[in-house]
């Protein structure tokens, strides 16, 4: 552009034609003028900027006037302070070297408890400059009162992968998230006063991706979750093994196994591994029989008949199992009376089974001191193995681990986390406090908020949320930290951003060296505010805290063989907007939808429910880079700033 200008300039001190001279006016009037459009939206974009930062810095400073009632200073002095730290103020927020500002007045009203300032802005120009116009100045006026109104605003930010898009080889680009960050951070530094009298200024923060990450408070919102493993006196799947001294094989007839001293009854469920010879011999491997006994020392197996006549001496072994399917028994000092059949156990701690570690299974034939783990054996065929010790844990929904069938037609088992998912029943879309004590599978109708068992894949968000701070720095160091990742739970995140602003959580939340606990609803005085971003389409619900199988992000592997009964992530979505909005609540809804495209139905989907969700449709925001995302935030806390001063 610097170069362009120059030329334009040189060709216009040529005077080595008419018809030149004539063109050279001609042509720099046109550009001038067109160029005048972009000179004076640049012009307005920094105004509204400097206001903004203006505003910030009358809020901040307006406890000054109390100073000087209270003849901690002079009323001289306490506007020299004043001016000098309005004016680094609106520096540092406008951050941009090409403008100039300076406050030029600060004046204390001690009567009325009032703060005016006063500064000049001067915008270089790009366009009008060829005309003798280099630059733009503009006047701005602010005005602070005692007894403005305090400020609470809670953000839901999308932290989900999107917003760190990956390629196939490892390679992450980071430029959303850093956008977000920055954007954010200039938002908490627009609204979070560093003077917190006699008007306070407070903001909490809701990073969502998967779910959301309560932290330390996850114990109180969905319940304590039952952890209580029995200790193991036994871990194997067979009564016996006997070694196999003949067989003898009758063509379309029976096939007996010579076993001395077997001690096998009919029916009996039994092993056979390790013969060697021929294939005939051979084919009876690793396989499940029952049995009929002949005598003491042989039997037949049933429902086998023999290919061809064969009969010799071999080796080998034959294990009786515990149960019909050879499955493994674990037993105990009578520490399973809680447990019923269909429960499930998380096993952990064997040293010579260790193919059952760190896995759920099904129960079933429980007593006091044993149980079988369904579906077992095929993890431990041919190790004829016990143990003596180890740790089997309860994993129903609601205890620390949840075993569960899957959309694949299998079975996982996942840990949960400090992350929790939506809440069922009747209170499902309200901001009733959630109950205390353990969480139970009874609780999903009782306001708890579920618990997360998220997959490695799909894990819980790192950063946990920030109740309502004055901390700048407690603000500033969580957006710094956010780490995208994992699918969109928007529906958590707009319901957690809506519970920060929330009275009836009130008690979850310290009350030093901050309160952190929201004011009423409506109260005099007060503006409550709730912004919501996302990149994108909502896509993952759940259900008992896994991803449901209706939910269109992770594999099926990961997710639960049941819809989210609550409907989808969007559904979910809408309906508390409907609830946060109630006049009652007197909270107000900003949605920013970032980079979300124009043409996918996901991408219209995602439009839609953001101009919905709003307050109305002024406040929807649609930001398509990181400029519009920082200047959108910064409209907002323009907004919100004019709702807490005179002018």
């Amino acid at each position: 552009m610097r170069r362009f200008t120059a030329l334009l300039k040189r060709f216009r001190r040529d005077e080595s034609g008419a018809f030149l001279v004539l063109f050279a006016v001609i042509a720099l009037v046109l550009i001038a003028t067109s160029g005048a459009v972009v000179d004076f939206t640049y012009m307005q974009t920094a105004r509204s900027r400097a206001q903004n930062a203006l505003d910030a810095a009358a809020l901040a400073l307006q406890s000054k006037v109390a100073e000087v009632n209270a003849g901690k200073t002079t009323k001289d002095l306490a506007e020299a302070d004043i001016k000098s730290k309005a004016d680094q103020i609106v520096r540092e927020r406008l951050a941009d070297s090409t403008i100039t500002s300076s406050v030029t007045g600060a004046t204390i009203n001690t009567a009325l408890d009032r703060l005016d300032l006063s500064a000049t802005i001067t915008v270089p120009t790009a366009f009008v400059q060829l005309v003798g116009i280099h630059s733009i100045t503009a006047q701005l006026n602010s005005r602070a009162i005692r007894g403005s109104t305090d400020l609470e605003v809670s953000m839901a930010l999308d932290v989900t992968g999107s917003m760190m898009p990956c390629d196939r080889w490892g390679n992450c680009d980071s430029t959303k998230i850093d956008a977000l960050k920055t954007a954010t951070k200039n938002l908490i530094g627009s609204l979070i006063s560093t003077t917190q009298t006699p008007t306070y200024s407070k903001m909490a923060l809701v990073p969502f991706s998967y779910g959301v990450n309560v932290g330390t408070y996850a114990d109180k919102v969905r319940g304590t979750l039952s952890n209580v493993p029995a200790n193991l006196t036994g871990a194997d799947w067979a009564a016996s093994r006997t070694a196999i001294g003949a067989v003898a094989i009758v063509k379309r007839g029976a096939v007996t196994i010579t076993a001395n001293g077997h001690g096998l009854a009919d029916n009996d469920t039994v092993y056979i591994a390790g013969l060697g010879g021929s294939s005939s011999y051979r084919s009876l491997n690793d396989q499940v029989y029952t049995v009929t006994k002949v005598d003491n020392n042989k039997f037949t197996l049933n429902g086998v008949t023999g290919g061809s006549n064969k009969s010799g001496s071999n080796s080998g072994y034959v294990y009786k199992c515990f149960y019909s399917d050879c499955d493994v028994r674990l037993s105990s000092a009578n520490a399973f009376g809680s447990l019923r059949n269909g429960d499930s156990v998380y096993v952990t701690g064997l040293s010579n089974l260790t193919n059952i570690n760190n896995t759920g299974f099904y129960i079933d034939n429980v007593t006091t001191a044993t149980l079988q783990l369904t579906n077992s054996f095929s993890l431990v065929a041919g190790q004829y193995k016990s143990d003596t010790s180890g740790k089997a844990t309860r994993a129903n929904y609601g205890d620390v681990y949840y075993h569960f069938d899957t959309a694949a037609g299998g079975e996982n088992t996942f840990a949960s986390s400090t992350c929790v998912t939506e809440r069922y029943g009747t209170d499902a879309y309200t901001d009733a406090a959630p109950p205390s004590g353990s969480f139970t599978a009874a609780s999903k109708s009782a306001k708890a908020l579920s618990p997360m068992y998220p997959s490695t894949s799909n894990n819980c968000v790192s950063q946990a949320i920030v109740p309502l701070t004055s901390s700048i720095s407690t603000l500033n160091s969580t957006v710094n930290n956010l780490a995208a990742a994992g699918s969109t739970s928007g529906h958590l995140g707009l319901a957690w951003a809506w519970y920060m602003l929330a009275p009836n959580f009130g008690y979850l939340w310290p009350t030093t060296p901050i309160d952190s606990r929201p004011a009423a609803y409506k109260r005099n005085n007060l503006t409550k505010a709730l912004i919501l971003m996302t990149d994108g389409e909502f896509n993952t619900d759940y259900y008992n805290g896994v991803i449901a199988q209706d939910s269109t992000s992770d594999g099926s592997g990961n997710k639960i063989n049941q819809n989210g009964p609550n409907g989808s992530s969007t559904s979910q979505a809408t309906a508390l907007c409907t609830a946060i909005k109630n006049p009652a609540n007197g909270i107000l809804l900003y949605t920013v939808g970032f980079e979300i495209g124009s043409n996918s139905t996901t991408d219209k989907n995602a439009r839609a429910l953001l101009s919905a969700c709003a307050t109305d449709t002024s406040y929807f925001y649609q930001a398509d880079s990181a400029d519009d995302l920082d200047d959108a935030f910064q409209q907002i806390a323009q907004k919100l700033n004019a709702l807490r001063i005179a002018q």
